[in-house]
């Protein structure tokens, strides 16, 4: 940054600006952190809701439902992480 030529009002607003921009990205930075730990909490919920039930219906094809007990669930989720490690 050249601030030769600059007058100081100039100077101070510059300072001003750079101040709120400090602020406005701490505020970000707070959001996104609350934005992640509300998703962490879901996903978690979410997890053990899955868990713990005895069946549920999965989709294969969109005409298609079926029920299934939560030990085939288990192996079908087994199977996906095998192809998508990055499944959880």
């Amino acid at each position: 940054m050249d601030d030769n030529g600059k007058t100081k009002d100039q100077l101070i607003q510059e300072g001003e600006d750079l101040r709120r921009k400090i602020a406005e990205l701490g505020k970000s930075e707070t959001e996104r952190k609350r934005v992640e730990e509300a998703l962490r909490e879901s996903a978690e919920r979410y997890r053990g809701l899955f868990e713990h039930i005895s069946s549920c219906v999965a989709i294969y094809e969109a005409w298609m439902m079926e029920q299934i007990s939560s030990s085939k669930i288990s192996t079908l989720l087994e199977s996906a992480r095998r192809i998508s490690p990055e499944i959880k």
